[in-house]
Order: C-alpha cells, then sequence, then structure tokens
C-alpha cells in the first residue's frame, strides 16, 4: 500500500516464497504481476524486462482461477499502460468488473482508463470509490488528487495530497503531485518546496 521500492522488492520475496509452497494458488501470481508492473513503471526496472514478466504471472494467475477478478484487472492495466492496447485494456476491465464490482483495485485502474480517454468526472467518480473500499491506501489517495488535477480542480487536489502528507510526511509522491500542482497555479516558492522534498 506504499508503493515504495523497499516494500515492493519485500513482496515480491515473499509472494515467491508463498508460490513455493503452493504453487496452484492464483493470488501470489497475480500479486507478482502487480509489483513487477509497478518496478517498470516507477523506473525500478526496465519496462521491457519488467512488463513481460508481469504478463507471464498475469497469465498463470488466470489459468489457476479464470474468475479471479484481479488477474484480469492486472492483465488490463498491462494492456493499457504497457501496450496502449486500449480496446484489449476494456476487454479485460469489463471480465474483471464483472467478476467484481467492489473492488478498490478495479476502480482505480478504470479511473485511470476513464482519465486517459479525457473522461475526467468519471474518473473522478471511480477514483473516490476506489478511496471508499480502501480509505488508508496512500497511493489510491494520490490517484484521487491526481483524477482531481486533470479535470482542474485544483483546490481539491491540493486537499487530498495534503492528507495523504498528514498521514505520512515521508510519502514522496504526494508532495511530487502537490507540487506540480503549485506549479501550474504559479505558486512556485510552494512548487520549489514541495519538489525538494519529492527529491530528498
Amino acid at each position: 500500500n506504499k508503493s515504495n521500492p523497499e516494500d515492493i522488492r519485500k513482496a515480491i520475496k515473499n509472494f515467491e516464497e508463498a508460490i513455493s509452497i503452493d504453487p496452484s494458488f492464483a493470488l501470489p501470481y497475480c500479486a507478482l504481476s502487480y509489483c513487477y508492473s509497478f518496478m517498470g513503471s516507477a523506473g525500478l526496472m526496465s519496462p521491457g524486462e519488467a512488463y513481460p514478466k508481469a504478463k507471464d504471472y498475469t497469465l498463470k494467475a488466470i489459468e489457476l482461477d479464470p474468475n479471479h477478478a484481479e488477474s484480469h484487472l492486472s492483465l488490463a492495466a498491462i494492456k493499457f499502460y504497457h501496450n496502449w492496447d486500449f480496446e484489449g485494456a476494456e476487454t479485460s476491465l469489463e471480465k474483471a468488473l464483472s467478476l467484481s464490482l467492489n473492488s478498490s483495485l478495479v476502480n482505480q485502474v478504470h479511473g485511470w482508463y476513464l482519465i486517459a480517454k479525457g473522461d475526467f468526472e468519471k474518473a473522478i467518480e471511480k477514483m473516490q470509490q476506489a478511496v471508499i473500499l480502501d480509505p488508508l491506501s496512500l497511493p489510491l489517495i494520490c490517484n484521487l488528487a491526481d483524477a482531481y488535477s486533470f479535470a482542474d480542480r485544483f483546490e481539491e487536489a491540493v486537499e487530498q495530497y495534503g492528507k495523504v502528507i498528514e498521514m505520512d510526511p515521508t510519502f514522496r509522491r504526494a508532495y511530487e503531485g502537490r507540487g506540480m500542482v503549485f506549479l501550474i497555479n504559479k505558486e512556485i516558492d510552494k512548487a520549489i518546496g514541495d519538489l525538494e522534498k519529492y527529491h530528498q
């Protein structure tokens, strides 16, 4: 839930250990897919190396459990973020939605899909629903702030980023997002302050 490199690497080890204990359990394969997708998107691993690994783990999870919603969601995310295959992403997303309408992850990825399509208000609704389902998730609250930013609702974006910083002053992603909003609004000193904290 903190989406930082150290915790992601620890998670990878834990999920690999879970697979060694029970290779027929779909969940850790799906979880590894999310870990490698994060590594690829965050620059911690080459996307050309990370996303194929993520896809292999996702397909293995679906093979083991075709009705595992998060695995279809993971496949949607890979198609969307890495392959820019919007049609394929939508197909996998619809499958995930049909299996798990109330998942915070489903709402999160659906929200980003809507942002990419330019439907910002619907994206905000999806991100709000994700936060309602997982109110302590710092990445989800940041994603809601991101959606507000894309919709030019900057005051609400700053409020959400501030909420994350209040919950965890070490969560760098919130400083980055808020700093960019300050920059857009020409609040240069505030922007510099936040972006310096992001790069610490």
